[in-house]
């Protein structure tokens, strides 16, 4: 049951996009070996460009990121391995940026605070 709930939260926040065969600049790394991803998403002259999923070596996806000429930019996650949210925030060229939020592993929120271009204006960093 585990493993089909972190199919199906996969599928809802990933659903179709981002198809291999449908774009020749997707790539998916598999540094765990054969069948075993560590890394998806797409290159552009090299570089990372969009949406990145990245997994634990388990298989579970831990952090989806967005990248702008390979530089953190756009909304970011990363998940605990019961797939509990871990943290949510916003990259603005690569600087923390908006509001991040911290969850602990059972879904209780732990700190909040708002960034400007990568300079904490309030709250607590984890």
């Amino acid at each position: 049951m585990k493993t089909y709930s972190r199919l199906l939260l996969v599928f809802l926040l990933f659903g179709f996009n981002g198809c291999s065969d449908r774009d020749p600049n997707y790539v998916i790394s598999y540094g765990y070996g054969p069948g075993r991803p560590d890394e998806e998403g797409r290159l552009v002259n090299g570089l990372k460009e969009g949406r990145w999923i990245f997994y634990a070596e388990e298989g579970w996806p831990w952090q989806i990121e967005h990248y702008k000429n390979d530089i953190p930019h756009g909304p970011t996650w990363q998940y605990f391995e019961n797939g509990q949210k871990f943290y949510d925030g916003f990259y603005k060229n690569g600087e923390r940026d908006g509001i991040w939020i911290w969850w602990g592993e059972d879904g209780y929120r732990l700190a909040v605070s708002k960034w400007e271009n990568g300079k904490l204006i309030w709250g607590n960093e984890l």
